[in-house]
């Protein structure tokens, strides 16, 4: 079986739409990306945020940075989706998310605030940082109730969800899923690349001969994944492989 994936959205660096990120890859440029100070201590770098604003979400426990590029996505693909939880049943339909950091950015201002003035920020729910979250949020926006779980493996995060969802296809579980990732602004993350020695001083150059490192950023992107039907036509996954070679924690 080969699933179909035959809807998607895209929100990043590159702008928000599939057609924005198009024409910046043709344009050979990125609006959102940006200098950033005070996130690393004394150091300056350059990050790819997603361009405009983002959703407002007026619920306390939902309301991270990572729930608001949800939300974003989730509007551009609420059609597709309302077709298929209306073609298989909410109950069939699934929610399979990567993410790195869920709520870790809210987490660490919170903590910021807490030990400066005394107490936490009240915008701020401890439900935010569990892995579960992203998913959740999704199912509820879409009104679905199918599974619904979050892939957090670092940075194949995204990919896995992928092979996850296909073996729910696969073993009837539900006919059809909601898959993709995502990751906003985390300053935790930040400082973890630069803990490594991994960000480059600017723009990264992939392939370079003096390459300096990578260039962070924040995006989402989501597909429609329904079980493989040859007549139809579409971008299909033509196969996935996971493997634990359990050499290093973050060498290659």
């Amino acid at each position: 079986m080969r699933p179909l994936l035959a809807e998607m959205f895209m929100a990043s660096a590159l702008g928000v739409g599939n057609e924005a990120a198009e024409a910046s890859l043709a344009a050979k440029a990125a609006p959102g990306m940006q200098w950033l100070d005070g996130e690393i201590p004394g150091r300056r770098i350059m990050f790819g945020m997603v361009p405009g604003e983002l959703p407002e979400i007026s619920e306390r426990r939902w309301n991270m940075r990572t729930n608001r590029l949800l939300r974003l996505a989730a509007g551009a693909m609420r059609q597709p989706v309302e077709a298929l939880a209306k073609r298989f049943g909410p109950a069939r339909v699934a929610v399979v998310i990567g993410s790195s950091n869920t709520g870790i950015d809210e987490a660490q201002r919170c903590v910021s605030q807490w030990l400066g003035e005394g107490e936490p920020p009240p915008e701020f729910d401890f439900s935010m940082i569990e892995l579960g979250t992203p998913s959740e949020f999704l199912r509820l926006e879409f009104g679905l109730s199918g599974p619904a779980y979050t892939v957090s493996t670092a940075c194949t995060s995204s990919a896995k969800a992928f092979a996850s969802a296909k073996r729910l296809l696969e073993a009837g579980i539900c006919d059809a899923a909601i898959v993709g990732g995502v990751d906003g602004r985390c300053r935790f993350a930040m400082n973890g690349f630069h803990a490594l020695g991994a960000l480059s001083e600017g723009l990264c150059r992939p392939l370079a001969p003096d390459r300096d490192g990578i260039t962070l950023g924040e995006g989402v992107a989501l597909f429609t994944m329904e079980r493989g039907d040859d007549a139809r036509p579409g971008v299909r996954l033509a196969g996935c492989g996971e493997s634990s070679d359990a050499h290093h924690a973050t060498a290659p």
